[in-house]
């Protein structure tokens, strides 16, 4: 019997909680809005797969209780990969350019909705919201889900929403190919193609006698396809260089201030390496002209 349909299930008792069991028997309350791990036919539950590629992946959109029987049914909005949109869907032009610019785990969460058996769902996950046009954002590393845009299926051709469109080239963030610098005083996002085809640019000061957390002051805030730096290429180096700046500047200025003894731990990892390891090279911004975007 082919399951219910969403019309259908949405006027069911609804349900609050479901408990979830893994395969160790950890029970997991599972909620609307949680975001899960889906197994689809093609998954062997008896050997299940090592990693989280091969689920399908949605969001609880309302649970409701089976009428006369035990068990509980979800309604879900499905995140699609690039895989899914390309091969499943009708794209306008703005449609395929957003999707070509998704990085590895990359998904969208779409208003498609279907019903789904609840012995279906096998894990909770999380799926980080990120937004590319914040320079503060924490890291999201290798591996881990996010999402930056929503899709819309109900149209002829499927559209999206929350697509930014950066540097004097206007296109969305690639981090797959492009690396990207930031601008604090004009607060925007530029590919270093761009401005090194806009000027030649001139190698960064760092002088011998500098202690590696002013070098990590002085970098640039940087982003994209850096190689090695898996942790926090995606988001970039922001939130680690205003650190940086803050210790800097309360060591030059407040004779009482102390660097905390861990704070090599509080900046991303691999960081002072890449700083140590690399001659950066300074641009005037596109916009407001500043001789270095930091």
């Amino acid at each position: 019997m082919p399951d219910p349909s969403v019309r259908t299930v949405s006027k069911w008792p609804p349900h609050d909680v479901t408990m979830l069991s893994d395969d160790d028997d950890i029970l997991t309350d599972m909620r609307v809005g949680e975001e899960i791990f889906i197994a689809n036919k093609d998954i062997n539950l008896d050997n299940p797969p090592a990693t989280g590629d091969l689920y399908w992946k949605g969001v609880i959109d309302s649970m409701h209780r089976i009428p006369k029987k035990k068990g509980c049914m979800f309604i879900v909005k499905w995140f699609y990969s690039k895989e899914d949109v390309v091969t499943l869907l009708k794209m306008d032009t703005n449609t395929k350019v957003a999707v070509d610019a998704f990085g590895e785990h990359e998904l969208t969460l779409s208003d498609h909705k279907d019903v789904i058996d609840s012995l279906t769902c096998q894990s909770d996950i999380i799926v980080h919201v990120f937004n590319d046009n914040d320079y503060l954002r924490e890291h999201i590393e290798k591996g881990w889900w996010y999402q930056r845009i929503i899709l819309k299926t109900n149209n002829p051709s499927a559209r999206v929403k929350g697509v930014n469109l950066h540097c004097t080239c206007q296109t969305p963030y690639n981090p797959n190919v492009d690396i990207q610098r930031f601008c604090i005083q004009c607060s925007h996002w530029y590919d270093a193609d761009c401005l090194r085809r806009a000027s030649d640019g001139s190698v960064l000061p760092f002088t011998r006698s500098e202690s590696i957390l002013v070098k990590v002051a002085k970098m640039p805030i940087i982003r994209g396809c850096l190689k090695g730096q898996d942790n926090w290429s995606l988001v970039g180096s922001g939130p680690s260089v205003v650190k940086a700046k803050e210790w800097v500047h309360a060591l030059e200025t407040d004779d009482n201030f102390i660097l905390p003894p861990e704070w090599r731990d509080q900046l991303v990892k691999n960081l002072l390496d890449f700083v140590a390891d690399t001659t950066f090279t300074t641009f005037p911004c596109p916009e407001c002209g500043e001789d270095t975007l930091i």
